[in-house]
């Protein structure tokens, strides 16, 4: 990392992701979850960046989920998923195409209103 970007305000996808310490991949993730707020088009805050990365390193030991949530497989057909602590996000954005071993589907009852 050159001193320029050390010392910078403005960074460029690429430099915040030396900032980082994280892959310009990474970097376009956490745009793409919003983790991340670009100032402008490819141009991001050297503290937005350095909270995104403290955030996201905080949130890699969060507890797994340890309830099923019952969600509509099909017309009449119920399931209910318990997704472990990577795929909860997956979950939430509605997608049900869970694929490790720690992940649970099981056949449910239609929830009571």
């Amino acid at each position: 990392m050159t001193q320029l970007a050390r010392e910078k305000r403005w960074l460029s996808l690429a430099e915040a992701a030396q900032v980082a310490r994280r892959s310009e991949r990474t970097m376009r993730n956490w745009v793409r979850d919003g983790v991340l707020k670009p100032a402008a088009a490819g141009i991001f805050a050297r503290d937005a960046v350095l909270a995104a990365a403290k955030q996201m390193k905080d949130r890699r030991w969060r507890e797994a989920a340890t309830e099923g949530r019952v969600v509509p497989a099909a017309p009449g057909v119920w399931i209910s998923v318990t997704p472990c602590g990577p795929h909860i996000s997956t979950l939430n954005a509605g997608l049900v195409a869970l694929t490790c071993r720690n992940c649970r589907i099981e056949s449910a009852h239609e929830p009571m209103k």
